[in-house]
């Protein structure tokens, strides 16, 4: 089934890729709202960086947990390699803090919890029909990564 996608808005943006808000729609009508994160174009022919993204994408897959976002696939747009994942509303640490100020000590326990659990079910989760655990070690655990 052909499919287009709208950007809406940039939500974030790093070295490799940027995350748009988009709506995704089939010649049936079907609209879905996705957030996808697409390589810049200057890195498209990148073969290490494509082969990561990939990986990234199959890894998020695997995932079920409240605190990691949800991948619907993987697809090319404009040429650009994307992951289609499920938007995420809300602010990340890296922009909330210098709003409010420092957390209070039971919220930024709370955080801490909460990506905590995120790491060890990325490093615990045994995906369906496999004996071993992924094993995943996120690597860019930083505020701007936490919402």
């Amino acid at each position: 089934m052909p499919r287009t996608f709208t950007l809406l808005r940039t939500l974030g943006r790093g070295a490799h890729g940027a995350v748009h808000l988009a709506e995704l729609r089939d010649d049936e009508d079907y609209v879905q709202t996705l957030a996808v994160k697409r390589l810049l174009p200057q890195w498209t022919a990148d073969a290490d960086l494509v082969a990561r993204l990939k990986d990234e994408a199959r890894l998020l897959a695997l995932l079920r947990h409240d605190h990691v976002v949800r991948v619907h696939g993987l697809t090319r747009i404009e040429g650009a390699l994307a992951i289609l994942m499920e938007p995420v509303e809300g602010v990340d640490l890296a922009t909330l803090v210098p709003r409010t100020g420092p957390l209070p000590a039971r919220v930024a326990l709370e955080v801490v919890e909460a990506v905590a659990d995120a790491l060890d079910a990325a490093w615990c989760t045994v995906p369906p029909g496999q004996e071993r655990p992924l094993h995943v070690v996120h690597r860019d655990i930083k505020p701007s990564n936490v919402m």
